[in-house]
């Protein structure tokens, strides 16, 4: 089973509690005005990986408290990341999964899927969707207010963690990658992604 990723950060922890995976994948089909990862709406390969390759990879990793989805859209490959899931929970279950959607979760509970619907009841918590930046009021881990924080029955989030992800301060990372400048996080309003774009190309 194959995955197609537009990139892959370790230590990420801007996109929920603790140290954290950071998985995007590449390919979306819902065309947010302003999207925040427009590179990586297109349906094209651009890193195609394994999952056993990338489960892996993932545990060979010490020191992380869980593993975040986004994109692209994760429920486009809803299975194979379902799959991983599932699989990285069987060596390390205290790990908490958080899974970033443009789809709204009674959409995807009523009509999707049912690997889709899988993968968004697997999830610690779920942040689903359609950006809209004039709705982009600054608090949490939402892009913007529209979007919904969903906490399953099961997640393991203390009170305090699901105040900061719901209300909190963002923050982003900058990082170095490959030759290309990646920031990971939720910026705020009026962030200029002109001045710190992703990709950028280190000559």
């Amino acid at each position: 089973m194959w995955l197609n990723l537009a990139e892959i950060a370790f230590d990420v922890t801007t996109l929920g509690p603790g140290r954290r995976f950071g998985i995007w994948v590449q390919g979306c089909t819902l065309g947010c005005q302003d999207c925040l990862s427009p590179e990586w709406r297109p349906l094209r390969p651009n890193k195609l990986v394994s999952m056993e390759y990338l489960r892996e990879l993932l545990l060979s990793q010490p020191h992380h408290d869980g593993v975040t989805f986004s994109g692209g859209e994760p429920m486009l490959q809803a299975r194979a990341l379902l799959a991983l899931w599932q699989q990285l929970r069987e060596t390390r279950p205290e790990w908490t999964l958080i899974v970033f959607s443009g789809f709204q979760r009674e959409r995807l509970l009523t009509s999707a899927l049912s690997e889709q619907q899988a993968l968004l009841l697997a999830a610690d918590a779920f942040v689903g969707g359609p950006y809209i930046a004039r709705l982009n009021d600054n608090r949490g881990l939402r892009g913007s207010s529209n979007q919904e924080i969903w906490f399953a029955p099961h997640a393991r989030f203390t009170a305090e963690q699901r105040e900061a992800m719901q209300y909190g301060p963002r923050r982003v990372e900058l990082r170095w990658h490959k030759q290309q400048l990646l920031w990971v996080g939720i910026p705020v309003a009026g962030w200029q992604l002109s001045a710190v774009p992703r990709g950028i190309q280190d000559e």
